[in-house]
């Protein structure tokens, strides 16, 4: 297991490095990994910021995305600390919508054509949370949004994670004002689950 301290991941940082695929108003997720579509895993983040004014935004991906390949989406073993007792260097994750601590949202494509089998079951395991979780929508300790293809019967198993991290509401995007009634889906480990078939166990949010 390695632990890297000290990051600084934003959106605006992110297209200045040339990350995203152009200067479009498309999806810009921001995290470790931007989007991830294969295995993260023995790893943790310390003292780390990760900002954006848009949305899916995690510490380690923005967005994660599971299919058929077993490995694809793969999370385990991943903590984000917040050590130390200066608060200036306390991790925090800010976005708008679809943000998590872990991840901002998790994605299930629905493409048997990729070799023909159905979507395994995913499965986040010990994933743990120390960062304050900061957005206006599906905001989540460990993650933002779970979302799955639909009339699929895909399982999401969320086992032995932990967020020790505040989630909170913005009340503001830059300099402009965030009305209240659009904040909502806010939970210490999952935000919003859309799939019948989640389960949980052994998760705690303290």
């Amino acid at each position: 297991s390695h632990t890297i301290t000290g990051m600084e991941i934003s959106e605006v940082n992110n297209a200045s490095s040339f990350l995203y695929a152009d200067d479009s108003e498309g999806e810009k997720p921001v995290g470790f990994v931007c989007t991830n579509f294969g295995s993260v895993h023995d790893l943790s983040l310390d003292q780390i910021k990760v900002y954006s004014n848009s949305d899916k935004v995690g510490a380690f991906c923005g967005v994660n995305v599971c299919s058929y390949d077993d490995a694809a989406g793969t999370l385990y073993n991943l903590e984000v600390l917040s050590s130390g007792e200066d608060k200036d260097k306390a991790s925090s994750v800010t976005g708008k919508e679809h943000v998590g601590g872990i991840v901002g949202y998790l994605q299930g494509i629905n493409d048997t054509s990729l070799n023909g089998s159905t979507l395994p079951a995913i499965e986040l395991s010990n994933l743990k949370n120390e960062a304050k979780v900061t957005g206006i929508k599906y905001i989540g300790g460990i993650v933002g949004e779970v979302r799955t293809p639909h009339n699929t019967q895909v399982s999401v198993t969320i086992t032995d994670c932990e967020n020790k991290g505040a989630v909170y509401a913005r009340t503001k995007v830059g300099t402009n004002n965030v009305d209240a009634k659009k904040c909502g889906f806010i939970g210490g480990i999952t935000g919003y689950a859309a799939n019948m078939y989640e389960a949980g166990d052994g998760s705690k949010n303290t």
